[in-house]
């Protein structure tokens, strides 16, 4: 209930940020530590850039990380990109920060679910991330964002300049989204799950 799309926080958190409704917004949620890829996700929204310079695109990393993982994170971020990246911390309500992206960027090495990709899916952002754990599970790809081919910076940036593309696609795949999240991931769908599990071990 809390996650969903939300035109208006959209317009004000993007005004918090000084993005245009037309600009490229993407976001990046997560702790700085290696597994999660913030990293890579920096380097991957770098590598866009680099290839499509006319973009008019602006990355949010929402997460932090001790000292030395923030030191880490931060010298990803190369001098010509340095205005186009922006750290807004830890985010305890998260829900009012998914309406205003265009696209979720997860970079993750490895991940066991991904809660962040089914809360942005069901606000309707589409997701670009590699294929890698329980990825597959949450983002249909082709359908409700992109899977990379691995964790790296390169395919990465492949699935991120395809998603950044098409507008219409990607408006598309945002409707698919909501659906998506919310027909696989309510409570009400894994209640029904777990009972049908109780009834065949009892049965």
């Amino acid at each position: 209930e809390r996650f969903r799309p939300d035109p208006d926080m959209r317009r004000r958190m993007r005004e918090r940020l000084g993005v245009a409704d037309d600009q490229l917004l993407v976001g990046t949620v997560g702790h700085f530590g290696a597994e999660k890829g913030i990293d890579l996700a920096i380097g991957a929204f770098q590598a866009f850039l680099a290839r499509h310079p006319e973009r008019d695109a602006r990355l949010v990393v929402l997460g932090r990380g001790d000292a030395m993982q923030t030191a880490w994170i931060k010298q990803k971020v190369l001098p010509p990109f340095a205005d186009r990246i922006d750290f807004q911390g830890f985010q305890a309500h998260p829900e009012q920060w998914f309406p205003a992206f265009d696209v979720l960027l997860h970079g993750a090495r490895d991940e066991a679910f991904g809660l962040v990709l089914a809360e942005a899916q069901a606000c309707g952002v589409p997701v670009v991330a590699a294929r890698v754990g329980g990825i597959p599970e949450v983002v249909a790809d082709g359908i409700t964002g992109r899977l990379a081919s691995a964790p790296e910076v390169e395919p990465l940036a492949d699935m991120l300049a395809e998603v950044a593309a098409d507008a219409d696609r990607r408006r598309a795949m945002a409707a698919r989204a909501i659906e998506h999240a919310r027909s696989r991931f309510s409570r009400e769908r894994y209640a029904r799950d777990y009972i049908e599990v109780y009834r065949r071990l009892l049965g």
